[in-house]
């Protein structure tokens, strides 16, 4: 089971696929940060993680943040 979190998406949406669980996520930085730390996103029952944008976020000096968010 996959899922993609994007901006502009219902949260209703996103609570109701994430509550049925997920095994690969894809999502942006910002969009992932935003549900974890509103509702406790749980990265560590998935089998994969695909960040969009990671690169870009690197790139402008946000690693420090990305690792954090992955803890």
């Amino acid at each position: 089971r996959h899922f993609g979190l994007y901006p502009g998406q219902s949260h209703k949406i996103e609570t109701e696929k994430l509550a049925g669980g997920v095994d690969c996520l894809v999502s942006t930085i910002d969009r992932m940060q935003h549900r974890r730390d509103g509702e406790k996103l749980f990265l560590s029952n998935l089998d994969c993680l695909v960040i969009d944008e990671f690169d870009t976020f690197v790139d402008c000096g946000h690693e420090d943040n990305i690792k954090r968010l992955l803890d």
